[in-house]
């Protein structure tokens, strides 16, 4: 990354990848086995949040300055399967609850948490 990285995350189903999401407006896949990135997501905004699913070795989600929630398989970088529209601040943190859900949360400027169903994109809480 070329700015400070805010989220690293393991993926739980590849223990030789983690995700990494930065102010320099990409997310990184890397692995153990290489000495560089192995895929790089260009995104809109300042990225604050990475997660890898829990089951699907190359989906992840990520969000940030952008207001939005992407879910995306890393392998085609260029659309994402779903994308919440509808948090009003950067999303700063993410975190699969299970193979359908994550919550996203806003923790740093407004201190509020929304529950998503990615699969529909809707805020179940």
């Amino acid at each position: 990354h070329e700015k400070r990285c805010w989220s690293v995350h393991w993926s739980p189903v590849n223990p030789n990848l983690f995700v990494s999401a930065s102010d320099d407006c990409r997310v990184k896949v890397w692995s153990k086995n290489s000495p560089g990135a192995i895929a790089t997501l260009n995104c809109q905004a300042n990225v604050c949040a990475c997660r890898f699913h829990p089951r699907y070795a190359n989906v992840l989600a990520h969000g940030g300055a952008d207001h939005l929630v992407h879910v995306m398989d890393f392998r085609n970088s260029k659309e994402s399967y779903s994308m919440l529209k509808g948090h009003k601040k950067t999303v700063s943190y993410l975190e699969f609850i299970s193979n359908e859900e994550l919550v996203s949360a806003l923790v740093v400027t407004s201190s509020s948490l929304a529950l998503v169903n990615f699969l529909f994109m809707r805020i179940v809480r």
